[in-house]
């Protein structure tokens, strides 16, 4: 017969297998990770300083969730080949304190596609995302978007010239070219895309437009490049003056609101002298 403590030490030792099934059934997983699933871009194709990257995140105890480095956030441009990390943008749900639930809580990411993609147009780009478990410090799977294409293309201007000279009249022709990669239509939206300077480029005027030319909106592009007339009323800005040292610069905009930088021209002569007649 077992004696009183050897029955003691037996309840004791079976209400310890009870609260720890562990030491019977080995061992009982913990939590589970968070899982993040739909990553996409939510509009195509991407382009810009904060183009935003959706991702939905579950974690079966409603854990926070954060994004602690650049390695839990980074786009391929080979479909998934190679990965690199992504530079964030301004806007989004941010990167820590992210809520999840059981069924899944959408957040944003916004992506700074134009400092990791400059200029350039890429239609085999992949975004992938992983989160971190602010509780537990276990990481998700990573997940993937599928393909889709970066449209970074900034328009250039170059070859900015009179024709002919001297320059004259209300009607005077500048000519430009414009190339962009992904041959967006352009546009000079407003005065100061089109300027002219009477002392070789220290300071500038919006320029007055003449009637003819290729207008300012709709201008076709290529990547080789496009040439347009601009109408340029001179005869407005320099009225009754021959000014030798004369330059006129141009920029442009295209579509998704990428503008190019300035091209100037030489210096050049505006000769609207206007003949004065005396003394008949």
């Amino acid at each position: 017969m077992y004696g009183k403590s050897e029955r003691l030490a037996f309840v004791i030792s079976i209400l310890i297998l009870f609260i720890n099934p562990c030491l019977i059934w080995g061992e009982q997983p913990g939590e589970l990770p968070p899982v993040v699933t739909n990553v996409y871009p939510e509009v195509t194709p991407v382009s810009g300083s904060a183009a935003i990257i959706k991702y939905t995140v579950s974690q079966e105890n409603s854990h926070n969730v954060s994004l602690p480095s650049g390695s839990y956030y980074q786009y391929s441009v080979n479909s998934g080949t190679s990965w690199n990390d992504a530079t964030l943008g301004s806007g989004g749900d941010g990167t820590t304190g992210l809520t999840t639930s059981e069924t899944g809580v959408e957040h944003e990411l916004s992506w700074n596609s134009v400092a990791d993609l400059p200029n350039q147009l890429i239609t085999t780009v992949k975004f992938r995302i992983k989160v971190k478990d602010d509780t537990t410090q276990q990481d998700s799977e990573y997940e993937e978007s599928g393909t889709f294409t970066v449209d970074n293309c900034i328009p250039v201007v170059s070859n900015v010239a009179p024709t002919p000279t001297p320059v004259c009249g209300d009607d005077a022709l500048i000519k430009y070219t414009v190339s962009h990669c992904s041959s967006k239509n352009v546009s000079l939206p407003s005065a100061d895309y089109a300027q002219y300077s009477t002392n070789s480029g220290q300071s500038w005027n919006n320029a007055t437009l003449g009637s003819g030319g290729d207008g300012t909106s709709g201008l076709s592009t290529s990547p080789s490049g496009v040439e347009h007339k601009l109408s340029w009323n001179s005869e407005a800005d320099i009225p009754n003056q021959k000014i030798t040292t004369v330059q006129f610069r141009i920029r442009v905009k295209d579509a998704n609101n990428n503008i190019s930088s300035y091209a100037q021209s030489g210096t050049f002569t505006v000769d609207n002298c206007i003949p004065v007649v005396s003394n008949v």
